[in-house]
């Protein structure tokens, strides 16, 4: 049945891995049909359009019932086939609109020119025209004739069969808004560790006597899965608060020792940045920083000795009765971290028969923990298969949670399960699991999934970052009554609930505020499928060969502290939608190369004082929906942006030259945050479409930029700073000017006041809440405020 345009946007949206590319195509296509009179295309090829049209709403129809269970090599490659198509279509589409946009405005601007200076460059530009118009008409019937194919492959391949033949289908039931479990309270996955938490307590908290008073390792060591990481979590929450200065970091098989570095002197030392940005430089400032402080650092999941001797280098002795805690697969490598006494390492050990059960059966139940009588003796069969380890056990049991009383989901899920953990725990018994829960999810979670492979292992990625590029990569679909924004923030506590990214920070309404990828998922599950879908493309520095995609399109360039890192020279790169670089700044390829690209994420480092970086070819990326940097370095950004009128996201952690003064005019900017001394040109009222405003300076910003936050009426998150000393006279003003905002932002949620002035700190009252000094009391809130 071939179904028409407005029956599409009414019925659920398709599956298919990146459904929201095809969704867009067939509007497109119908602006490029009422532009074709304009663009004089060639005999027949607009006749070509409406065809397309009808074949991509066949494909959108089929893509909405494809299952991929049976079958699924052949249900695969279809859907990359198709996927790849939308990718082309839609890059051909936006650089024509792009073009013809240019081309308006060059003619409005040469009306002035002369007949004579006209006339001269007639044949050129006609050539040129004709140019344009072949390449388009070869572009729209090699569309027509993929399109075609695509339909074809899909009859040859028997898929309707398989679309109704699917033994067991993925569930797209209603996700959670937030997470309910956090490290600050009770959590499922907390079963059976108060023995363990005893002994390592004890362990590390050991100061009776004087050997106790120096610095001391303590090493978790076990299999992936056991439960090494929230043990340590638990840990570090429990025993942080008793020491002056306490990091949590994690390590890698191929670790960024910089970013390492830099990460624990943020936590030990926050608001003050290193002067030095060497990693010989970072280690001194840690080690001069702690050297006289009582300290405990956790070092999560070591690999290899190199990466532990560089890291305890960075840790001075003492007799403060600091403490170290590492954890790792290894036991070779904890006992050398704890100098060979065995006494300081402990050997996590599985769960046992009851813990197994009452941690399964309290995932999938809820705190009822109540099995139906007749699922009681496969429930018995799928715990024994998890081999008394919590990750599997708590990921399958996310798997039957949102069916628990269905017998043929629990039947397909005990099939898919084998053996291997039940008696010697191995990769490959983890990968079965990871696979049945990464299979489970709809096809627009697996590319919610799957984008995180951009990351480097060890990293930690805020939520509103993941999920602003989800939706600047078209990932998500409207629905009625619902904001992208939340339907987003819904895929990722769905991807939480199913155990493949796993929460770090949590605010204390259990709100998930950043989160990162368990290396097996990411090594086992996320590589290895972006693998098979050409769907992300990671390049480490020392990589000696990569296998490329014809055309990449999310290229993640994973460079480290190499200084003669580069990007394949055989690599083509117009085609590239995503690029996310860590790394030297020198190592950086030209941006200006990847015109298409709608996400950039850019982490890049200078080891030399006083160096700017001139990212002004940004603004030549007219599809550029998501742009973040973060650097040590000054950036110098261009006197204009208007180019970047798709905009979305913009978000600034480095010291900016200076603001371009048309930002106020960009039409869709909906997230900007600048560093916090950054001031803002005259005019930001205009910024209407303002959803997050973040490091706004109260006290260095003009009068009329702080007046005009109240015409911001679409703020839902507002980050206020103020950096320097306030005199009575300007709090009594602030305190006016932001009680008069306030009142008039209805939408706001999240408010944060964060003084950058030391005798301003920040406490909550009863009534409301008051920056100490008398800087701001704010007497009402908006409705919605429920973050301050």
């Amino acid at each position: 049945m071939l179904l028409g345009l407005g029956e599409i946007s009414s019925m659920k949206a398709p599956t298919s891995p990146l459904d929201g590319t095809i969704l867009k195509l067939p509007e497109k296509f119908d602006r490029l049909l009422h532009q074709a009179h304009s663009c004089a295309l060639l005999k027949g090829v607009a006749d070509e359009i409406p065809l397309i049209k009808l074949d991509l709403e066949k494909i959108i129809g089929i893509s909405s019932n494809l299952q991929e269970n049976d079958h699924a090599m052949m249900v695969r490659c279809w859907r990359k086939e198709v996927r790849e198509l939308s990718y082309d279509m839609e890059d051909f589409l936006d650089q024509y609109e792009h073009a013809a946009a240019m081309n308006c405005a060059r003619s409005i601007r040469g009306r002035e020119i002369t007949r004579w200076r006209k006339s001269k460059r007639t044949l050129p530009w006609i050539r040129e025209k004709l140019r344009q118009r072949l390449w388009m008409a070869n572009k729209i019937r090699e569309f027509s004739a993929r399109a075609q194919e695509a339909l074809e492959r899909h009859r040859l391949y028997n898929l309707d069969a398989i679309a109704g033949s699917a033994s067991f289908s993925c569930t797209d039931d209603a996700y959670p808004t937030s997470w309910n479990g956090t490290p600050c309270g009770e959590d499922k996955a907390y079963v059976g560790i108060d023995a363990a938490m005893k002994d390592l307590e004890e362990l590390l908290m050991m100061t009776h006597d004087q050997r106790h008073q120096k610095l001391q390792v303590v090493s978790i060591v076990g299999f992936g899965g056991i439960g090494k990481t929230t043990l340590a979590m638990e840990l570090y929450r429990k025993l942080g608060q008793q020491f002056e200065c306490r990091a949590f970091v994690r390590t890698s098989q191929k670790p960024d020792m910089r970013r390492i570095f830099i990460s624990m002197l943020s936590q030990v030392r926050p608001h003050q940045p290193p002067d030095n940005w060497t990693v010989h430089g970072l280690i001194s400032t840690i080690r001069t920083h702690l050297q006289d402080k009582r300290y405990l650092i956790i070092v999560e999941d070591l690999w290899t000795t190199s990466t532990w001797d560089i890291v305890k280098h960075a840790l001075p002795e003492s007799n403060c009765c600091s403490r170290i805690l590492t954890t790792t697969e290894i036991e070779d490598l904890a006992l050398q971290s704890c100098d060979h006494d065995p006494k300081y390492v402990y050997q996590m050990q599985p769960l046992g028969e009851d813990n197994s059960r009452k941690l399964f059966l309290s995932s999938v139940f809820g705190p009822q923990d109540e099995c139906p009588p007749e699922l009681r003796e496969i429930s018995h069969d799928i715990i024994r298969k998890c081999g008394g380890l919590p990750l599997p056990i708590v990921t399958v049991a996310s798997i039957l949670s949102s069916q628990p009383g269905k017998q043929d989901r629990w039947d397909y899920v005990n099939k898919a399960i084998g053996y291997s953990l039940l008696t010697n725990p191995t990769w490959e018994g983890m990968k079965q699991i990871f696979d049945l829960s990464y299979n489970n999810l709809p096809q627009h979670l697996k590319a919610c999934i799957l984008y995180t492979g951009l990351y480097e292992e060890d990293i930690v990625i805020w939520k509103d970052d993941l999920v602003n590029q989800w939706l600047a990569e078209g990932f998500i679909q409207a629905k009625e009554g619902k904001d992208k924004k939340e339907i987003a923030s819904s895929f990722f506590y769905r991807l939480i609930k199913g155990k493949l990214i796993l929460p770090v920070d949590v605010n204390k309404n259990g709100e998930v505020l950043s989160c990162t990828i368990h290396d097996m998922v990411l090594n086992l599950v996320i590589r290895c499928k972006s693998i098979e879908e050409k769907f992300v493309t990671a390049i480490h520095h020392s990589q000696a060969t990569t296998t490329l995609a014809d055309k990449v399109r999310r290229l993640s360039l994973q460079f480290g502290n190499a200084e003669d890192a580069i990007t394949p020279p055989n690599m083509r790169l117009s085609h590239v939608r995503t690029l996310a670089f860590w790394g030297v700044f020198k190592c950086l390829p030209s941006v200006v190369q990847f015109r298409l690209l709608q996400v950039l994420i850019l982490h890049f480092w200078g080891d030399k004082d006083r160096i700017s970086f001139d990212i002004t070819t940004i603004s030549e990326l007219f599809r550029l929906r998501y742009l973040k940097v973060t650097s040590n370095v000054t950036l110098e950004l261009r006197t204009q942006m208007r180019g970047l009128k798709s905009l979305e996201t913009l978000t600034i952690d480095a010291r900016v030259s200076s603001v371009p003064s048309d930002i106020v005019h960009l039409p869709g900017l909906l997230h900007l945050s600048l560093p916090a001394e950054t001031n803002l040109p005259n005019g930001i009222g205009h910024m209407t479409s303002l959803r997050t405003l973040g490091c706004f300076d109260i006290c260095s910003n003009s009068v009329e930029n702080v007046q005009s936050l109240s015409m911001l009426t679409n703020l839902e998150d507002l980050q206020l700073t103020c950096s320097t000393e306030q005199t009575e006279n300007l709090n009594s003003k602030m305190q006016f000017v932001l009680n008069s905002i306030l009142g008039r932002l209805s939408n706001l949620k999240s408010l944060t006041l964060a003084s950058r002035a030391p005798s301003y700190a920040k406490s909550i009252g009863a009534t409301g809440m008051t920056i100490s000094g008398g800087f701001s009391r704010l007497s009402s809130a908006p409705a919605l405020l429920r973050s301050l």
